[in-house]
């Protein structure tokens, strides 16, 4: 067993100034360890590819006193778009668990397809009432209904879906 493991190669580690570490896999590709704010810049800024497969930390935002406290390290929302829509390729997310999964699942499904309150298949809403002062004009206010189910349709009709 121990010839087996001295056998597997150690990848070369990139820490990215805003936090993070990338590495590039022969499998796999470019992969990063924690997903800090504009993460990708510092992947670009650095020539590196940006990778598609992301891994979260335990521990998804920063606790430690500093000017980092409280940052995001699981910023997953603008690399899973700039790989979807400028690459043309999905991204993969490793977690730790279920509900870290579900919790970022959720947070992305708002970002990326809108409230659900304006999504539902049944008895969808156009707005929130109490998101517009009772003065302002009714026929000003928006349909966020049709508006993000028109940003949910692809090219080839089909609606987007988590």
């Amino acid at each position: 067993v121990i010839l087996a493991y001295d056998s597997v190669p150690i990848l070369e580690q990139t820490k990215l100034p805003r936090g993070g570490v990338s590495m590039e896999s022969q499998s796999v590709g470019r992969v990063q360890f924690g997903i800090p704010p504009e993460t990708i810049k510092d992947s670009m800024r650095l020539g590196l590819t940006v990778p598609s497969v992301y891994i979260v930390p335990v521990e998804r935002f920063c606790r430690e006193m500093g000017p980092a406290l409280g940052v995001n390290l699981a910023e997953f929302e603008f690399p899973a778009y700039f790989n979807y829509f400028v690459n043309k390729k999905k991204c993969t997310l490793v977690v730790d668990s279920e509900d870290a999964e579900s919790n970022i699942r959720c947070v992305f499904s708002e970002t990326l397809l809108g409230p659900e309150q304006f999504r539902k298949k049944v008895d969808p809403i156009a707005h929130d009432e109490e998101d517009f002062h009772p003065d302002f004009p009714r026929e000003a206010i928006p349909n966020f209904q049709k508006e993000l189910e028109y940003f949910r349709i692809g090219p080839d009709g089909k609606e987007l879906v988590l």
